[in-house]
């Protein structure tokens, strides 16, 4: 529900005539109390949690919920930028620790760049700091007159040893 028009009071501030809702707690809250989330706040998480897809919270609930969640996906969004990429036609040789059996499918992308994020978050979250086999097309799309690209890729998580994959690039450069 968008408004509530009775005579309720702000659960925050108790002033009256809260016009707008909690869309977690359905308390009533008044205009300059609510905390929005922008509908992309978590666009590169998989699955985000059902209190987190609301766009309206009250301060106690925005709290509660959204800004440890909100602060753990920014740190993992950092991390995701720092995270090694290995092309599936890459042909030197990775310093690998682990990696999982499993590749990671990401599905209509509308940029190769974000596709490839969207992977390197996934191995973040996961803990670890590479993403090996990465692999990326494209499909175009079109809509009468316009025509877009729909982007996929596929990457699996792993774990690399990040002195060594500096060691060879610099290596690399060095031979040049």
């Amino acid at each position: 529900m968008w408004y509530v028009f009775s005579d309720m009071e702000c659960v925050n501030c108790r002033k009256p005539n809260a016009t707008l809702q909690c869309e977690c707690c359905e308390e009533p809250t008044c205009k300059k109390c609510v905390e929005f989330l922008a509908p992309d706040a978590f666009q590169f998480r998989v699955e985000v949690p059902e209190e987190l897809k609301h766009s309206r919270y009250c301060g106690q609930c925005f709290d509660l919920h959204v800004a440890p969640e909100l602060s753990l996906y920014e740190e993992t969004l950092e991390q995701a930028k720092r995270v090694f990429v290995f092309f599936k036609t890459q042909r030197k040789s990775i310093p690998l620790i682990k990696k999982e059996k499993n590749p990671e499918w990401i599905e209509e992308s509308p940029d190769r760049d974000e596709t490839i994020l969207k992977l390197a978050y996934i191995s973040a979250s996961r803990g670890f700091n590479a993403i090996m086999d990465v692999e990326t097309t494209s499909k175009k799309v079109r809509n009468e007159a316009y025509q877009t690209s729909v982007w996929s890729g596929s990457g699996i998580p792993a774990q690399v040893d990040a002195a060594r994959v500096h060691d060879q690039d610099l290596a690399e450069e060095i031979y040049r």
